[in-house]
């Protein structure tokens, strides 16, 4: 059933990052009250909290199967939680892209949404500890390089390239219909990812002796290419596996190029020392609780007339007509405990351009490239289960499948076609600098940046660099270390 009918009370998903951004104010709040107050309004003010959460979440329950109930779900089925749960546990049921595709099984918050947001997401949203990123680190990246190769491909750079062929189809396909049959697709994920790199170097504005930092700089792709471009470049990687595997694909840089494997919030490096930064889908692990905290530091590294380029993915804020919210909510609470354990700060685009303006930095573009992203899970998608056979003796069956359901979820789900997840390109710079915001703006006025031809953009640098050894902490298996692996300069 489409219409306004279909629509949601409250936007959830803006309550759930509203409250692990002012959750430490919220409790702070809360305590002087219960001091405060006369004694036999004590307790109706100690137990406020609690029940106004319980409401929420029981609202959740019963709002979100009454929505799936007027679209004409049949709730006697199960959930798409539960067939993808089930799919992963036993490998039984349809290929998942299907099963998500066919729209048959309802997006209810039900038992693995309140296990997961209560038990984990309610707390670690507020808190978003360093001693929490060192655990979700070695959980979502440090899995082997190979897992990795059988998911990114060539290009080793884990987010959104920048497609110019969209998908193609009829319009009622289009909309509603398995991705799978739309085509004939010719771009390459090589290309797509070359595209986003030079649009990249040309919203900074990179020139030849700039001083250049990335962020969550994973396997050195992005760093080798701004190296390539002539800029000395620091790159800073939390992931023990990441930061070996970066140094040998940038090895033939030299001293051009080095990479701190620190989490971003204990390296120190010297104010105002970078010409640009960039944080391409790194900003996700910075946690609504602590972002202010995290681009006032960008801001403090940034030069005056430096610029900053940002890349995020992101969800709707929940106040649609005629679409379920609930589908991006309960996608975005699988993705955050299977996928990205501790990314909370994956938020609606006004969300990040207000923290922006808020840490000192002017927006001087953005762009939504949410048909990119699907495209570029799409093709993941379709490396991923090419190289299934090489994937199971090592990891096993179940993860292998796990991987399959982010895969499909990400580009099958309604979820990818509608809004609910998406990426963003935003490129900022310091308020009141006159010729960082002049020369940004000219970069980036329409029809000022005309992408290369393929044959322009060149290749890849082999992502193996010169082929030598490097260590992996987790080898032979999916979060078998006994020990975390050690994040510090060391590696």
């Amino acid at each position: 059933m489409a219409g306004d009918e279909v629509s949601t009370l409250f936007p959830m998903f803006e309550w759930v990052v509203s409250a692990g951004e002012n959750m430490k104010m919220c409790i702070s709040v809360w305590l002087v009250l219960i001091c405060a107050v006369r004694p036999k309004l004590r307790v109706p003010v100690i137990l406020f909290p609690p029940i106004f959460v319980a409401l929420m979440v029981g609202n959740a329950i019963y709002e979100s199967r009454e929505v799936a109930r007027k679209e004409g779900y049949d709730l006697s089925l199960p959930s798409i939680r539960d067939m993808m749960e089930e799919y992963i546990e036993t490998g039984k049921g349809d290929h998942p892209g299907k099963t998500l595709a066919s729209g048959k099984y309802a997006p209810t918050f039900g038992y693995w949404e309140f296990v997961r947001y209560v038990g984990t997401n309610f707390f670690e949203f507020a808190t978003h500890t360093t001693t929490q990123d060192h655990h979700n680190v070695h959980e979502g990246y440090n899995k082997g390089h190979d897992w990795f190769e059988a998911t990114l491909g060539e290009p080793m750079f884990y987010s959104s390239g920048f497609f110019l062929e969209q998908w193609v189809g009829p319009p009622e396909r289009l909309a509603n219909g398995d991705p799978d049959t739309l085509g004939p697709l010719e771009e390459s994920l090589d290309t797509a990812q070359l595209r986003k790199m030079n649009y990249i170097v040309n919203a900074l504005g990179v020139k030849p002796g700039m001083n250049a930092l990335d962020i969550g700089s994973g396997w050195g792709r992005f760093v080798e290419y701004l190296a390539q471009q002539g800029a000395t470049v620091t790159g800073v990687v939390a992931a023990h596996d990441l930061a070996h595997y970066a140094r040998r694909l940038n090895k033939h840089h030299g001293d051009k190029v080095k990479f701190i494997a620190k989490n971003f919030y204990d390296v120190v490096l010297p104010e105002k020392s970078f010409d640009v930064i960039s944080a391409v889908e790194m900003s996700e692990h910075a946690g609504v609780a602590n972002f202010g905290v995290y681009l006032r530091k960008i801001h403090s590294l940034l030069k005056d007339d430096g610029t900053f380029y940002i890349q995020c993915s992101g969800l709707q804020r929940g106040y649609a007509k005629g679409y379920n919210n609930y589908q991006e909510l309960i996608w975005g609470i699988f993705m955050e405990q299977h996928v990205f354990p501790g990314a909370d700060s994956s938020t609606p685009l006004g969300w990040i351009t207000e923290h922006l303006e808020k840490a000192g930095f002017e927006v001087q573009a953005a762009h939504n490239m949410g048909i990119s992203y699907s495209r570029t899970l799409h093709s993941w998608q379709k490396v991923w289960e090419a190289k299934k056979d090489q994937i199971v003796p090592v990891y096993g069956e179940r993860a292998w499948r796990r991987w399959h359901v982010f895969l499909c979820w990400c580009v099958h789900a309604p979820v990818s076609r509608h809004g609910g997840s998406t990426v963003n390109f935003i490129t900022a710079t310091k308020s009141g600098n006159f010729k960082a915001r002049y020369d940004a703006q000219r970069r980036l006025s329409p029809g000022v940046w005309v992408s290369p031809s393929v044959k322009e953009l060149g290749q890849l640098v082999p992502r193996q660099g010169d082929g030598s050894y490097i260590e992996k902490c987790n080898s032979g298996g999916y979060n078998t270390s006994a020990n975390p692996c050690e994040l510090g300069e060391h590696v």
